[in-house]
């Protein structure tokens, strides 16, 4: 009757570490997956970063020729 004893427990064993896998690899898996979203926004906002830092070089370039001397209402509206 032992040897049918140890037979279930192993396999209650093996059932229940496969179950703790199984978890494990769904807790990683989320966490994955809000990293990918949290890397998906920060190069987002890096690319916008970027475009508003071109816009203000820009900016700066066009406001150049007019420094030294008083800017028109039309030149404001550049």
């Amino acid at each position: 009757m032992s040897c049918c004893s140890d037979l279930q427990n192993k396999k209650g064993n093996i059932l229940q570490s496969s179950v703790d896998y199984i978890k494990r690899l769904k807790k990683e898996q989320m966490a994955m997956s809000e990293l990918v979203a949290r890397q998906e926004e920060l190069e987002k906002t890096n690319r916008q970063l970027a475009l508003d830092v071109q816009v203000s070089y820009l900016h700066q370039l066009s406001i150049l020729p007019y420094m030294g001397r008083e800017m028109s209402t039309y030149d404001y509206a550049l």
